[in-house]
């Protein structure tokens, strides 16, 4: 399963459950997004080291829809946990 895919699915079940969706990815990486109408948290998060800016760059470019970053990513440690945060808007879809 591709990237954008695995996005997309996780778009979809926190449309359906109204709760955050999460997902491991490659290298130790979990994904969490969570809605708030059409605001999207986006979380990052490891548990060795922070994640990049680039794998940041990457989840947003590999979206199944046009977002734009409304909060800027912030680096946090709770824990034994390293995050990034942030959070972006679905862009309208011209007709």
């Amino acid at each position: 399963m591709t990237l954008r895919e695995t996005l997309d699915n996780m778009l979809r079940e926190a449309q359906r459950t109204k709760l955050p969706a999460r997902r491991n990815l490659a290298r130790g990486l979990r994904v969490a997004i969570r809605l708030d109408g059409k605001l999207i948290d986006v979380q990052l998060a490891r548990g060795d080291i922070y994640p990049s800016l680039s794998e940041w760059k990457t989840v947003l470019q590999q979206w199944p829809v046009p977002v734009s970053v409304v909060k800027p990513p912030k680096a946090l440690l709770k824990g034994n946990e390293y995050y990034l945060k942030g959070q972006v808007r679905a862009q309208e879809k011209l007709v």
